[in-house]
């Protein structure tokens, strides 16, 4: 049987653990704990992050891009330009 990775597993993978990791911390956080809030196996998650170092790397960067979208566009709204605008020098 062929396993496929989906986009919809990888973020369920990452709303998890982003879960235990604030409730627990990082280093009291399991991949066990991780797998059964996703309600999947241990295996799963590997296919998915090599480590769990990898997993909370992949949430940390997801959180920076994030962060900064926000913090640009409140940048464009406080100058008052577009998003697509070239800002002020």
């Amino acid at each position: 049987m062929v396993r496929v990775k989906t986009e919809a597993r990888r973020e369920a993978i990452l709303a998890a653990a982003k879960e235990v990791f604030q409730e627990v911390s990082f280093d009291r956080a399991s991949m066990d704990e991780i797998a059964a809030r996703v309600g999947s196996s241990k295996a799963t998650l590997y296919r998915y992050f090599d480590t769990k170092e990898a997993l909370f790397q992949e949430l940390i960067s997801q959180m920076a891009s994030e962060f900064r979208g926000e913090a640009m566009s409140f940048l464009y709204k406080s100058i008052g330009a577009n998003a697509g605008a070239e800002l002020p020098k």
